[in-house]
């Protein structure tokens, strides 16, 4: 891409791919068990086609590279010539948004979660192929969230970079005192518990003041602890470290990533120098590994055990903005893992359900099952009796040989016969040994199996029994959820590392079970990984073709003005100049009633009471929160107790965390889950369906009509540039799908966002009872504490509850209010596209070209764009059959076969639906026909209005999406009365 000049008929696009953009298709591995060479057409459904999908993907990626390479040629050529897009405002606003667009690639995020010692650190090393992240499965490591994505430096000395954010000086501050609190309270305690809170705060203090006597510290002031040691110097900065080389970078990151200097049964340091992993809150790291090049950003989520507030913050939000999580455990403890537990219990299964993402967004990684005892599998699986009955009668027989010759052994005759029994002992127990490394292998492959097929059958069984639970509950309709796969997969992550030399030669022995890297079964994670990337990277290809398309469109239009083709007369040019004001008003107010209808589709139900449709059920609150199997109470000691009120209740700790407002707000999300997600992911997609059908087809009826003007103006069909003008439509359309899909998308995301941030909102709540709980001391604490809690809940929790509701609704109103005008200004920039290109068709009918650039300089400017787009075009045709058809983004909102119409049968169906409530609810029927009637008639004044005053139009189409995004939540939104 140099700035030689060039004339038109030296344009040549040859874009080096292998440079400038690599592409690679990355379809499923085959099972190990099928050959190498298998075809796409043997592979298993799904994986056909997530093959088919990562063969498109590639494919539209090297179009699109073909298309940004010709893109960079005019910018070369216009740099080359002295010259640039002055009086072209429309192409450099094209070529603007592809630059934006091409320099911000897509990321796709997956979660990696798993407690100390699950071998998390060996499998992210090992699914990036380098040792980069310690193992240390015998120290807990500190909570940090290290984020590790593609490494976008071309410097060799950059080649492993990282940046280290630091805590700010108020949030160490206030980590420090519920450190300073756990040892003041727990310092004389011997049981566990209390030795580990007390051994891990001793460790935090150590390391960032090792010089300082303990007690010292404690009555220390916060201003005399940010001067010590440099402290204040770092918090609230930000650090970057780059390397040429693994080895040093793995030096350099150990520190931040990991608590090595960490001593956690020591009262005194053991090193004067400060080390600073305490502070660090968030580690992104930048790497140049094969997995990571698509957009994948792996992030090493933080297990429990963190008191520091502000990390527990930073993996929330990653948390609520991921793609994918990857729970972690070993095999030998896979289903009974307490992380896993944590992830797959009702609190985080609840969220799943209601952001309808309980099918796709969860992943089993089962690591270590290079440690196995066979005696065990096969007893346990019975496997003697079945498919290795055969192989242990031989373990049994070749014992019984080797055991046989060693006694010969012990008694030889001759030394010629004892060098022939050790001959044959050895060849004995060769075979001995290849049956059990064989049998081995079988046992491996089947404990997996059963693993995969019990974790699917535990999550499925979740799902269940929380739709069993909903169904008990008046009013709540429930949808059977299909049968599940859970993605699992069970892998050695060592025994991959080994096989690319990560590890020391006297390890192989203890990996001959994995001869190889697929038998660690990585690189069918891996491949899942690259999978998981496909839909972000097609959606990101799709807009810059659409950009593309438009850029290309508005060349050939531009070029087309310098020659004039048709010729009108100064009246018919006014006829069209006037009937295109008169179809552009006509489409504005067609978008307007597009919005004025998807109000009326959902005005009854957001209006309608929602006192009275759900109410609080409080009868076994206790064994729901303080008590519930999620946090394994049955007991809790006033030492626990107090710890839980000490962190406001919410103590992260290392086994079985627990998490009091997350289930005291689980007893308010209950009763609401099935009308959220049907509200939100359902009746809101619907809306968002309908309206931009609706603009599809009023942007057609605009085109649809000018066309017939100009028949009836000229007596031809069409203008010169109509198909061009058709083809920039399309995609001016296809781009507009996907922004209004996205504009749902981020809709849905922050409302998930706004109902997971009810639960400070009810810890905000309940602090006066935490704090009173603290306070209590002497004898009978427990007891006084219990019934402080219980006096809370009964008195309180009724107006918590009621406020909580009421704050819900209130955040989802201003978050549309935010964003009123969103899907209006999508609309209105797309019109004024449409309008523009129409009203240059227009003058180009004017033989004196008044207004029309007639310069040589830039008729050779746009001669010189028009062969690039030419020769770009060419490319594309000689490279596929069907270019347009490749290349064509799918709609978001089209509708599969089986679905109904949507604005029409929605309301069919909310009919259908008032009137089975009505059974239950009289009063309801009244109050829809009112509301009903309400509307109809406020439609008909905002429509007068909107006649009257165009300035009106805007506010009316903000509220309609204000209040269709609320429709169907608000209507079962608790308000619990007393």
């Amino acid at each position: 891409m140099d700035g030689t000049k060039r004339s038109t008929t030296q344009v040549a696009i040859q874009p080096k791919v292998e440079k400038d953009v690599k592409v690679k298709a990355e379809p499923l591995s085959p099972d190990s068990r099928k050959s190498s060479n298998a075809q796409a057409s043997d592979l298993p459904s799904e994986a056909l086609t997530h093959a088919n999908i990562a063969i498109r993907v590639a494919n539209k990626e090297k179009a699109v590279q073909h298309g940004l390479f010709a893109v960079q040629q005019m910018i070369d050529y216009l740099k080359g010539e002295d010259m640039g897009l002055v009086g072209l405002e429309n192409l450099k606003k094209h070529v603007d948004l592809i630059s934006m667009l091409s320099n911000k690639p897509p990321r796709t995020c997956v979660g990696v979660w798993g407690g100390t010692g699950v071998g998390k650190s060996s499998f992210i090393n090992a699914m990036i192929g380098e040792c980069v992240l310690p193992r240390n499965s015998y120290r807990a490591s500190t909570s940090v969230v290290v984020e590790i994505s593609w490494n976008t430096s071309e410097r060799l000395d950059e080649t492993y970079a990282a940046e280290i954010e630091y805590l700010s000086k108020k949030q160490w501050l206030d980590e420090f005192e519920i450190l300073a609190h756990d040892i003041r309270n727990h310092h004389e305690e011997k049981d566990n518990e209390s030795r580990t809170l007390v051994d891990e705060a001793l460790a935090k203090i150590n390391a960032v003041y090792p010089s300082n006597d303990i007690k010292k510290l404690l009555d220390m002031g916060r201003q005399q602890l940010l001067s010590l040691n440099g402290v204040s110097k770092i918090l609230g900065q930000k650090s970057k470290i780059f390397c040429p080389n693994i080895k040093s970078f793995s030096q350099e990151i150990q520190p931040y990533v990991d608590n090595v200097d960490a001593d956690l049964k020591a009262e005194t340091p053991s090193s004067s120098k400060a080390a600073f992993w305490p502070l660090v809150k968030l580690v992104k790291i930048y790497l140049k590994a094969e997995v990571l090049k698509n957009g994948l950003v792996l992030v090493d989520m933080p297990g429990c055990g963190d008191s520091n507030a502000a990390r527990s913050k930073v993996a929330e939000r990653y948390l609520q903005n991921l793609d994918n999580v990857w729970v972690v455990a070993p095999v030998t403890r896979a289903v009974s893992d307490h992380v896993a537990k944590e992830l797959m219990g009702k609190l985080f299964k609840r969220r799943l359900m209601m952001d309808g993402r309980y099918n796709d967004f969860i992943s089993f990684i089962v690591t270590k099952i290079d440690e196995i005892d066979t005696g065990e599998v096969i007893t346990s699986r019975k496997l003697d009796r079945s498919i290795l009955k055969e192989e242990v009668k031989q373990e049994a027989a070749l014992h019984a040989e080797i055991e046989e010759k060693h006694v010969a052994i012990d008694n030889p005759v001759s030394d010629d016969q004892l060098k022939a029994l050790k001959a044959d002992l050895r060849q004995s127990q060769k075979q001995l040994d290849k049956l059990q490394l064989f049998m081995k292998t079988v046992c491996i492959s089947e404990r997996n199996d059963y693993v995969k097929k019990t974790l699917e059958d535990d999550f499925q069984a979740g799902l269940h029994e929380m739709e069993g639970e909903l169904k008990t509950k008046k009013k709540i309709r429930v949808k059977k959820t299909p049968k599940l796969t859970l993605n699992a997969f069970c892998v050695s992550s060592k025994g991959f590392l080994h096989q690319l030399g990560q590890l020391r030669q006297e390890q192989k022995k203890a990996f001959a079970m994995i001869p190889s890297k697929s038998a660690s079964n990585i690189p069918k994670v891996q491949s899942f990984a690259v999978q998981l990337t496909l839909p972000s990277r097609e959606l990101y290809l799709d807009r810059l073709y659409n950009h593309l398309g438009q850029f290309i469109a508005s060349v050939k239009l531009a070029a087309d003005e310098m020659e004039v083709r048709t010729v009108l007369s100064t009246n018919q040019r006014q006829q069209l100049t006037d009937a295109q004001d008169v179809l552009s008003t006509k489409c504005k107010q067609d978008a307007v009633t597009a919005l004025q209808n998807f109000k009326k589709g959902t005005k009854a139900r957001m209006t309608r009471g929602i006192n009275d449709k759900v109410q609080l059920d409080l009868s076994k609150w206790e064994e729901e929160t303080i008590y519930s199997e999620d946090f394994s109470q049955e007991v809790i000691k006033v030492r626990t107790w107090k710890a839980i009120c000490v962190r406001k209740g919410d103590w992260k700790k290392r086994t079985n965390p627990i998490r009091w407002n997350a289930a005291f707000l689980d007893l308010y999300l209950k009763p609401l889950t099935c009308p959220w997600r049907e509200a939100i992911q359902q009746r809101l997609f619907d809306h968002f369906r309908t309206y931009s059908t609706r603009i599809d087809e009023a942007i057609d009826a605009y085109l649809g009509d000018f066309e017939r003007s100009v028949v009836k103006a000229c007596g031809f069909p069409s203008l010169p540039g109509s198909k061009v003008l058709e083809n920039k439509v399309q995609r001016l359309k296809s781009e507009l799908h996907i922004q209004i899909k996205d504009a749902f998308e981020r809709l849905k995301k922050r409302a998930a966002i706004i109902r997971d941030n009810l639960e400070p909102k009810i810890q905000e709540r309940m602090l006066e009872i935490y704090k009173t709980c603290v306070d209590i001391k002497g004898i009978g604490a427990l007891g006084k504490m219990e019934i402080a809690l219980k006096v809370f809940v009964t008195t309180k929790a009724q107006s918590m509850y009621k406020e909580v509701g009421e704050g819900l609704v209130g955040d989802l109103k201003d978050m549309i209010e935010k964003r009123k005008s969103e899907l209006s200004n999508l609309v209105t920039e797309t019109q004024k596209e449409i309008d523009a290109e129409l009203l240059s068709m227009i003058r180009r009918t004017n033989p004196s070209r008044d207004g029309l650039m007639s310069d040589k300089k830039r008729a050779r400017l746009l001669e010189v764009l028009a062969e690039y787009v030419k020769e770009l075009e060419s490319v594309w045709a000689a490279e596929w059959k069907d270019p347009a058809a490749l290349l064509e983004p799918d709609n978001p909102f089209q509708k599969d076969d089986d679905e109904k119409p949507d604005m029409e049968n929605m309301e069919s169906e909310e009919g259908s639906e008032s009137e089975s409530d009505e059974e239950d609810d009289n009063e309801d029927d009244n109050e829809d026909r009112d509301l009903e009637k309400e509307d109809d008639e406020e439609s008909d004044a905002e429509k007068e209005d909107h006649d009257m005053d165009d300035g009106s139009e805007k506010e009316g189409e903000n509220e309609a999406v204000a209040e269709a995004n609320l429709g169907d939540l608000k209507e079962n939104t608790i308000i619990v009365s007393s």
